[in-house]
């Protein structure tokens, strides 16, 4: 899956370490961040993710509805 996270760098930062620390998620890649447009202080990353010990083909998760 492709998360997107938007925010001031430190926050991005926490994000991203909250978010590894999670033992549900497999970080794949995260990438640098990229500044917003404009005179914003905020910025993007990008971040790969899979779901710890499933692999997905199909659509949907499983148990959930059609």
């Amino acid at each position: 899956m492709k998360i997107r996270l938007m925010g001031l760098p430190a926050e991005i930062d926490q994000a991203v370490e909250a978010l590894s620390a999670t033992p549900l998620l497999d970080l794949i890649e995260v990438t640098d961040p990229y500044p917003n447009r404009g005179t914003s202080r905020m910025v993007r990353v990008y971040i790969e993710a899979r779901l710890t010990g499933h692999d997905y083909d199909g659509p949907g998760l499983p148990g959930s509805r059609p």
